[in-house]
């Protein structure tokens, strides 16, 4: 005699939960392309490399060798002494991440006016994009530029430089934290940094978001000392 089983119920997710999900789908596609990102950059400039460990700690993504063409040329263009192994931060996308996480010299109350002062700005940034209290800190950043299919070489210390110099600091009744810079705009000036508390992951966001990285990217070529090459890995 035949048997019926009663139906499976599907679990619904509630508004919150479907948030909630959203973001470690978002947060797991992201892992995925920063790892894709790191490989392809190895592939090109320390194929070797690919056999060590993906780095999960607050340092620098990947490194060249010293004695390479393409590390003699970046220590020249950047007035760096050669030889030297060159440690990089590994970025791309719309939006680029310098820490997720506690960030203490920025929980006081009066944070505004903390990080708009020079020395502080300088400390917080070598600490959060050029990571120099670690082991490896950043020489340089590194942006892969999907569309014009090339890498684009920065001096961290440039870039530092640059914030700390031109970064106008303004804080919203939210809480979060704005760096303004001037532009080419007919405004004269845009929102790139963002510091924030994000609920979803129950930590602070400290770098530029909402299309703002690739937006700051193009703002340092038009500042700073810059090299790129082609794709060809």
């Amino acid at each position: 005699m035949a048997t019926s089983s009663a139906p499976v119920p599907v679990a619904v997710l509630t508004g919150n939960e479907k948030r909630k999900q959203s973001c470690k789908n978002v947060g797991g596609d992201k892992k995925r392309k920063g790892h894709k990102r790191e490989d392809d950059f190895k592939n090109q400039y320390n194929p070797s490399s690919l056999n060590e460990p993906t780095e999960y700690k607050a340092t620098s993504d990947t490194w060249i060798p010293s004695g390479l063409e393409i590390t003699n040329i970046l220590c020249e263009r950047f007035g760096m002494p050669a030889p030297k192994d060159l440690y990089i931060s590994n970025k791309s996308g719309e939006n680029i991440q310098f820490t997720l996480g506690q960030i203490p010299e920025l929980s006081a109350e009066d944070n505004l006016a903390w990080i708009q002062n020079a020395d502080n700005s300088r400390a917080l940034f070598n600490k959060y994009l050029k990571k120099a209290e670690s082991a490896r800190p950043a020489d340089i950043l590194v942006y892969k530029d999907n569309k014009a299919k090339k890498w684009l070489f920065f001096k961290m210390d440039d870039i530092i430089d640059f914030i700390v110099a031109k970064a106008t600091w303004r804080r919203l009744a939210s809480g979060r934290i704005k760096g303004d810079f001037d532009n080419d705009s007919k405004k004269g000036t845009a929102q790139y940094l963002t510091y924030e508390y994000r609920p979803t992951h129950k930590s602070y966001f400290l770098g530029l978001n909402g299309g703002k990285g690739i937006e700051f990217i193009h703002l340092l070529k038009k500042n700073i000392v810059f090299y790129e090459d082609e794709f060809h890995y």
